[in-house]
C-alpha cells in the first residue's frame, strides 16, 4: 500500500537553521490512482527550492521503481525545453502546461484561431466553455506538438474585468489632470505612472509643459488592449501523442485536477505543515503518518458516499472531533508485561 522513500538519503541537516536560509527542502510525490483517487504510493525527493531540479529527481525514482514508460503530465510551472527532452529521452509521452509568457508561445498562441464547432468542444460547466485545437508551428523543436485551447467565459470575464479597470483609470486621469497647478513636469509624469501602474501599457499619455503649468492629454492604446484581449483565456499545451486528438490532449490535462486536490486535502484538513526535523526516522516518520492519514480520509469518504446525505449520522470534520477523546494507554501488569490500550 505505502511504498518508497529515498533509500539512503540523509535528509535532515544538523544544527540550529537561525538565519532562516533555504538549505535543503524535502518534496513529496504521491502515486495515486486515477480510477478511484485513492493514494497508491509515495516517495520523497530530496531536492532544492527549484521545481525543475524536481523533475530529474523524479525521473530517477521513475527508473529505480521500473514503471513502464507511460504518458507524464503535469503543469506549466514544470516545464522547460530541458524538462521536456528528459523526459522523451526515457521513452515517456508528456502533457504539460505552457508559459505563455516567452515569444514562442505567445506567437503560436496569437497565430492560431480555435473554432467554436462541435468537433472543438471539450466541455462546459458552470464556470468554463472550453474549445481547442491544434497549432501550426514548432514548439520546444517538435512540430505541431502544441495545443491551444481557450475557455470563453474565463476570456469574457478578463475582457470585461480590464476594461472596467480601464474607464476607472480613465476618470481618475480626468480628476488629477483637473488639479495640476504648481506641479513640476517630473511629479505629474509620477503622479500618472502611480495612477496607471500595471496598465500604463493600455494608455499613452503626453505631458507638456509651458512655462509653470502643465497638461496631460492621453487615449487608449487600442493596439495593446487588442493583443491582451486575443491572450485572454487563451492557453498553451505541449503533448508528445500525436494518436491524441486536441480535445483528448485537453481532457487528459484538465483531469490532473483530482492529484491537486489531494494536496489540497493534505494541506487544508489534514493539516500539512512546514516542521523542523533533522534525523532521518523522524522525517520519514511525520510523512508516513500525514499519508496514512490521508488514505483513511480517502476510505472514510468511500464508505460515506455510499450512505445517503439524508441517513448520515456525521461527516469526517464531526468524526475527527469524537476521536479526539480516544487516548493510548500502557499498562503493565503484575507480571510485567504491557498492554497498549485505547479508551473514551
Amino acid at each position: 500500500m505505502i511504498s518508497g522513500c529515498v533509500s539512503a538519503e540523509v535528509l535532515g541537516e544538523k544544527g540550529y537553521n537561525s538565519k532562516k536560509a533555504n538549505q535543503k527542502q524535502i518534496n513529496l510525490c504521491s502515486l495515486v490512482s486515477k480510477w478511484d483517487k485513492v493514494p497508491v504510493s509515495f516517495f520523497l525527493l530530496l531536492c532544492n527550492f527549484n521545481s525543475l531540479s524536481s523533475v530529474k529527481e523524479l525521473l530517477v525514482q521513475l527508473l529505480d521503481l521500473s514503471y513502464e514508460p507511460g504518458t507524464l503530465i503535469w503543469d506549466r510551472g514544470n516545464t522547460s525545453e530541458e524538462s521536456v527532452r528528459d523526459i522523451e529521452a526515457l521513452g515517456w509521452n508528456l502533457i504539460c502546461g505552457v508559459n505563455k509568457g516567452s515569444n514562442q508561445a505567445q506567437s503560436l498562441l496569437l497565430q492560431t484561431e480555435v473554432p467554436t464547432k462541435v468537433t472543438n468542444r471539450v466541455r462546459s460547466t458552470g464556470t468554463s466553455s472550453l474549445y481547442a485545437t491544434m497549432a501550426k508551428g514548432t514548439l520546444f523543436g517538435r512540430e505541431d506538438a502544441g495545443i491551444v485551447y481557450v475557455n470563453h467565459a474565463k476570456r469574457m470575464e478578463a475582457i470585461d474585468s480590464r476594461n472596467a479597470m480601464l474607464d476607472e483609470l480613465n476618470a481618475e486621469l480626468q480628476v488629477f489632470n483637473e488639479n495640476l497647478k504648481g506641479r513640476t513636469k517630473e511629479e505629474v509624469e509620477e503622479s500618472i505612472a502611480g495612477i496607471l501602474g500595471q496598465y500604463a501599457d493600455f494608455f499613452t499619455v503626453h505631458v507638456l509643459q509651458n512655462g509653470k503649468r502643465c497638461a496631460v492629454s492621453w487615449e487608449y492604446n487600442e493596439a495593446a488592449i487588442d493583443r491582451a484581449a486575443d491572450l485572454d483565456g487563451k492557453y498553451l499545451l505541449y503533448s508528445t501523442d500525436t494518436s491524441l486528438k486536441a480535445t483528448e490532449v485537453v481532457n487528459e490535462y484538465m483531469e490532473k485536477d483530482f492529484v491537486e486536490k489531494i494536496f489540497r486535502t493534505l494541506k487544508t484538513h489534514l493539516k500539512i505543515a512546514p516542521v523542523r526535523h533533522w534525523k532521518n526516522h523522524r522525517i520519514r516518520a511525520i510523512f508516513f503518518v500525514n499519508m496514512m492519514a490521508l488514505w483513511l480520509r480517502k476510505v472514510y469518504d468511500y464508505q460515506l458516499n455510499l450512505v445517503p446525505k439524508k441517513k448520515r449520522d456525521y461527516g469526517f470534520d464531526e468524526l475527527l472531533q469524537r476521536l479526539k477523546r480516544v487516548e493510548y494507554v500502557e499498562v503493565v501488569s503484575a507480571a510485567h508485561i504491557r498492554h497498549l490500550l485505547f479508551h473514551a
